[in-house]
């Protein structure tokens, strides 16, 4: 059934118009992986652009008219298909570029069962995270109490954390933490989050598809 990849990259678009945040973006980059390039291109790519314009135009967005609005914010859209091997039989990947090549990616998957829908990389880290609700991306300085200082901020503020991902590429190198989160922070936390030393960029993501 075409519906749970559907789900996925409807969600993966939502998430990387959100991480993306900043970026003159003037490409999307759609990659399909092993099992998923085998299934209709033309209804997932436009589910994946329905998502990813979602929270800049609207509700009002379908999957009609998400390819013309992207086409109206100049951003060109690539479909790409591919054999070659990747950790998981099954794998959507997308990329927003500039126009000086600077690109933000996630990949995502399908896991289990009921075919949960996953993010399992996030720009060089990989990581697993739940494609519901709230997801706070934190790039941070890998060092001791970290984690501690912002679990206890998000407790402070009456925040649940729901599960938690932490991803290292190489030591000394910056780590990518993920929280899945049961409310959003209030503006306060953030503030309290973003002032930390060891914090070098932070994302609250809601996915709302």
């Amino acid at each position: 059934a075409l519906r749970p990849y559907l789900t996925l990259g409807e969600r993966m678009g939502c998430v990387l118009q959100q991480i993306a945040a900043g970026l003159k973006v003037e490409k999307l980059r759609v990659c399909y992986f092993g099992k998923v390039a085998d299934l209709s291109a033309g209804p997932l790519s436009r589910a994946i652009q329905r998502g990813y314009i979602l929270n800049i135009s609207g509700k009002h967005v379908t999957d009609v008219n998400a390819p013309l609005i992207l086409k109206q914010l100049g951003i060109e859209v690539e479909i790409v298909k591919t054999n070659i091997n990747s950790d998981y039989a099954e794998l959507i990947q997308l990329e927003a570029i500039d126009k000086a090549g600077k690109a933000v990616e996630i990949q995502g998957t399908l896991v289990g069962k009921s075919q949960s829908p996953r993010l399992v990389h996030v720009d060089g880290h990989d990581l697993e995270v739940s494609l519901n609700g709230k997801i706070l991306f934190i790039k941070n300085e890998d060092t001791p109490g970290t984690i501690g200082q912002f679990g206890t901020i998000l407790g402070n503020a009456g925040v649940n954390i729901a599960n938690m991902s932490l991803s290292r590429v190489k030591q000394d190198q910056l780590a990518l933490t993920a929280f899945e989160l049961d409310s959003v922070p209030a503006s306060c936390a953030m503030d309290e989050l973003k002032a930390l030393k060891v914090v070098k960029d932070i994302r609250l993501v809601s996915v709302t598809c």
